[in-house]
């Protein structure tokens, strides 16, 4: 099946298939999977899954992804965050309909929501001896964003755009083959042997 189709039995039949292996592409393809990246405006108070747990329990964070059908950046995404616990429905969720465009978007947001920046955190001595620089309160509004790890590249400029992963436990193991093939359990479990050949 395809990365696409293998994303939405996961998403709709969990534990009714299993993954066996990938298949390769043609003898000039040297990649068979890709990965999700969860990215964060630079200046966000967002560090982990707790933080985002808090954010969404307090009201106070836009999540953004590129579709509905995205693999990458929809299906997958949404399928962790069900599995962390978060009740989201697609009404809860900004599309952006391009990778690129949903980094944009969220730096877009952040900044026009004023998530803070060096200068706006040290108009006094009090402020700069009461709070770090990047000190955010509770009512500031938080945003995130789901793309494909070709999308953001770690250590690159990133077209310039004052953005950072954000490592989630599970989501960064997460591995989307290029096609995938599977076997229905039941049929696994039924006759084990022949797979384990």
């Amino acid at each position: 099946v395809t990365a696409g189709v293998f994303a939405k039995l996961q998403e709709d039949t969990e534990d009714q298939w299993m993954y066996l292996c990938t298949m390769g592409q043609g003898s000039d393809r040297d990649r068979f999977e890709y990965g999700i990246e969860c990215v964060v405006h630079e200046n966000s108070k967002l560090t982990n899954l707790q933080d985002i747990k808090r954010a969404f329990a307090a009201g106070n964070i836009d999540v953004f992804m590129v579709g509905k059908l995205s693999t990458s950046g929809g299906i997958f995404p949404r399928s962790y965050l069900k599995r962390q616990g978060f009740a989201l429905s697609e009404d809860d969720i900004i599309f952006t309909g391009t990778h690129d465009n949903c980094l944009r978007e969220l730096v877009r947001a952040a900044e026009k929501a004023g998530e803070p920046q060096q200068h706006e955190l040290q108009n006094s001595a009090t402020q700069q001896q009461s709070a770090p620089a990047n000190q955010m309160n509770s009512n500031t509004r938080e945003h995130i964003a789901f793309v494909w790890d070709g999308a953001y590249v770690e250590g690159h400029d990133n077209e310039g755009l004052p953005i950072e992963r954000l490592t989630l436990d599970g989501l960064d193991q997460q591995q989307i083959p290029e096609s995938a093939v599977i076997v229905r359990r039941q049929f696994y479990e039924s006759d084990s042997e022949f797979f384990d050949k």
